[in-house]
């Protein structure tokens, strides 16, 4: 309901300072500006789809009033009528008010896959390129693109598109991602937003290597302390961590081609789900000493029925089901092991258990809601296997101080009595 109001909200704000209007009539749909809100304003809803190729279809002046109007930010079933080239137009207007101020629009490109972008009927942008036998994708990640324009001027924009995987759409749903998303926005801000995320490229590695530094540390500590196990899936748990920035950052940086793209987001959904197991043998093993049958089962559902059905079936209620069957599992579990924890004061094992277990049943809600849950993901588990083992190390300090406290305490005691019996 909040992110309905707020949606709501935005439309309005919109309306109100920018004075934004949608309308659709005999010579397609349109979108009339009089200004650019500060944060921009998306295309996303505003556009005419029809699949084939038609070189007529690039004109400014050819009756689209027939083709249906989509929503690139929602599930793209649209892609499954895209000829066998997978080569579709997508079409809009922008009416620029008398009073419109700027001369300089950015518009803001985001694609999965390859496209010419036509401006009043001539080619603007070639983003890839699209060949029969196979499309040159080009991803520009958000980068800016210039436009001069004044006021009332018409700005009507003709985009042929080719996308990889037009039989499998629910890819891009799945994913989170729209297979082509253009936005428009202030020139300035949009040259600072696009800098600034090139500046930040470098912070999914350096968290990597430095998940990896502490994961190898752990692996060492196996290795001299054999009787730790602890630590062995610690390391494990640090070494796959460290390979969801770097797969993010595969999935949002690179021009990856819908089959790579669904490759490495499958891959990253499974290493989700492996950090949880090895968070749950973690706390298990620690709280109990073992892992029990009811874990042991639910781990294998967990690394295998449940991502095979993601494997071969678009998002749907099969899916969503056992989606929704793993991370409650998983969830109701970390619970449970919280309670013991409780009951046994260890603390540790009771403040990771809750809060890994309130998480996960935020994601099983998400997935009876049919809300993607993939970001939610990107989000919390870095942070959550980072605060994870910065609690256990804290921990174990803490056991280590209180052990050489104790060791010191007991030579003390030693000390004293030997030298007693010295004066003896």
């Amino acid at each position: 309901m909040f992110d309905i109001m707020r949606k709501i909200a935005s439309v309005l704000i919109c309306l109100l300072f920018s004075g934004t209007v949608f309308s659709q009539g005999n010579q397609g749909i349109s979108l009339q500006l009089q200004g650019i809100p500060s944060d921009g304003i998306s295309l996303d809803k505003i556009w005419k789809f029809q699949p084939g190729d038609n070189p007529d279809w690039a004109n400014p002046a050819f009756n689209d009033s027939l083709w249906p109007v989509v929503d690139l930010s929602q599930y793209q079933s649209y892609l499954k009528s895209l000829s066998p080239k997978n080569i579709a137009w997508f079409r809009t207007r922008i009416l620029l008010d008398s009073q419109f101020s700027l001369s300089q629009v950015a518009m803001v490109i985001s694609q999965l896959g390859a496209s010419e972008l036509y401006l009043n009927g001539n080619l603007l942008l070639s983003l890839g390129q699209i060949h029969a036998n196979g499309n040159q994708n080009d991803n520009p990640h958000g980068k800016p693109f210039l436009l001069r324009v004044s006021p009332g001027d018409t700005l009507s924009i003709a985009i042929r598109f080719a996308s990889e995987a037009p039989s499998k759409p629910w890819l891009f749903s799945e994913a989170g991602v729209a297979p082509l998303s253009i936005k428009l926005g202030t020139w300035n801000k949009a040259v600072d937003s696009f800098e600034s995320a090139l500046q930040s490229q470098r912070i999914p590695f350096g968290i990597s290597f430095m998940t990896i530094g502490i994961g190898l540390v752990f692996i060492l500590l196996y290795f001299f302390y054999a009787d730790e196990k602890l630590n062995l899936l610690y390391g494990a748990l640090c070494l796959l961590a460290s390979m969801i920035p770097v797969i993010q950052f595969q999935l949002a940086e690179n021009n990856l081609n819908i089959g790579s793209y669904g490759m490495f987001f499958f891959l990253k959904s499974w290493i989700d789900i492996f950090c949880s197991v090895l968070i749950l043998s973690i706390i298990s093993i620690a709280l109990f000493g073992r892992i029990n049958f009811y874990q042991g089962i639910l781990i294998v559902f967990v690394l295998l029925v449940e991502p095979a059905f993601r494997f071969n079936f678009p998002p749907g209620f099969v899916t969503h089901v056992f989606g929704f069957v793993a991370t409650a599992g998983l969830s109701f579990e970390f619970l449970r092991l919280s309670y013991y924890a409780f009951l046994k004061k260890n603390f540790f094992v009771f403040i990771t258990s809750l809060v890994t277990g309130v998480l996960h049943f935020s994601l099983a809600l998400r997935i009876v809601s049919h809300i993607d849950y993939s970001n939610l993901y990107y989000r919390y588990n870095i942070l959550l296997c980072l605060t994870l083992l910065g609690i256990y190390l804290v921990w174990r300090f803490t056991n280590f101080t209180k052990l050489i406290l104790f060791q010191l305490h007991q030579m003390n005691k030693i000390s004293k009595a030997a030298s007693k019996s010295d004066v003896k």
